[in-house]
């Protein structure tokens, strides 16, 4: 009776693990799966981004982000000037930060560790408080235990317009990407574009990584 017990609890943890690998693998799949882009978003798109787009594929994870970057860009959040932004010197967190970006928010850029094998990489602080890290290779997260937040986009516009618009941080990324700003270029009118249309517009870009909404700020800014 008792090897019978044992046999039933190794089965029964051996298929919750299975099912469990399953549904991870499946939630992959969907977010790498690629789609034709969709005509309502052709039709949205000035024309010379749509001849560049048109019978192009995008992920499914880019088009949710394009479709949830509509409905911001349709009720955006007014930004609230609270303090004016130096550009060299933090008035905020002298002690953390090196840059000021208005709202109680600052950043400082730290420098690769050869040890570690870490990326330059930038710190955002509120206050006093450690809000986001970013690195500077890929754009995607970094210190993750210490982030209040884990996603780019869920700064304020004017945070990440900021950091993705200082010298120091365009130099960094394109140390690592020296074809950022041919991947710029090669988006017309992305200075006046709006960030939705910008992470379509990738499809044409070899970004490394996932981080469309990132890498759509860093563009536009350079």
């Amino acid at each position: 009776m008792k090897k019978i017990l044992i046999s039933f609890l190794i089965v029964t943890i051996l298929s919750t693990n299975i099912q469990y690998l399953n549904v991870q693998a499946a939630s992959t799949d969907s977010k790498d799966e690629t789609i034709e882009i969709p005509q309502d978003v052709l039709n949205s798109v000035p024309e010379e981004i749509k001849n560049m787009i048109e019978g192009k594929q995008i992920t499914q994870e880019q088009y949710d982000l394009y479709l949830e970057l509509v409905d911001k860009e349709s009720n955006p959040v007014l930004p609230n000037a609270n303090g004016e932004i130096t550009t060299y010197a933090s008035n905020v967190n002298p002690k953390n930060c090196t840059y000021d970006l208005g709202s109680n928010y600052c950043f400082r850029i730290d420098p690769a560790n050869s040890s570690t094998k870490e990326p330059y990489h930038v710190h955002i602080y509120k206050k006093q408080v450690h809000y986001y890290c970013m690195r500077l290779d890929n754009l995607k997260e970094c210190d993750k235990s210490k982030n209040q937040i884990h996603k780019f986009d869920d700064l304020p516009d004017t945070v990440k317009k900021g950091v993705m618009g200082n010298k120091k941080v365009q130099e960094r990324v394109i140390a690592y990407n020296p074809n950022a700003p041919k991947w710029a270029s090669n988006i017309p009118l992305i200075k006046t574009l709006a960030i939705s249309v910008i992470v379509v517009a990738l499809v044409v870009t070899p970004i490394p990584g996932d981080e469309y909404i990132a890498w759509a700020y860093l563009l536009r800014a350079l």
